[in-house]
């Protein structure tokens, strides 16, 4: 088992990594921004303007942090995408610990199942870059062939 995953891992590119994650965050922060009022009762039980508000606020966070995913791609400084997956890798770590406690104290549903899943995966990802990756190894768009 750890030998496939390393083979798949091998495969990975850390641009790869970044545009799922950016159009991931796209996708979510999209429906989270447009969220009917009908939604977010059905979600909590009853609506709440300040909890339709929050998840908006969030949404929006959410496609800032896809945009600027997206447009990382091209950094060609290996300091700068190496602190770029340290910072996601914690992000998504702190993330994913806090959606599970969530699932464990209460019940939150697919969706919560979907994003908590989605966050382990790119903290683990993001992790692999940063720690296990050697830095002649890490993938810089200049020595891909991407120009800036």
């Amino acid at each position: 088992m750890a030998q496939g995953v390393e083979l798949f891992l091998s495969h990975v590119r850390l641009n790869e990594v970044l545009m799922v994650h950016a159009v991931f965050c796209g996708v979510v922060g999209t429906l989270l921004v447009l969220s009917p009022h009908g939604s977010v009762g059905r979600l909590s039980g009853t609506y709440s303007h300040l909890a339709h508000e929050l998840i908006r606020c969030y949404g929006a966070l959410t496609l800032a942090q896809a945009w600027m995913t997206f447009q990382s791609r091209n950094i060609t400084d290996q300091r700068v995408r190496k602190f770029l997956c340290e910072s996601y890798a914690l992000c998504y770590g702190l993330h994913f610990f806090a959606l599970l406690r969530a699932q464990t104290t209460g019940h939150a549903g697919l969706l919560g199942l979907l994003c908590t899943f989605m966050s382990l995966v790119l903290s683990l990802l993001y992790g692999y870059f940063r720690f296990m990756n050697k830095g002649s190894r890490f993938q810089l768009p200049k020595s891909m062939g991407a120009t800036s």
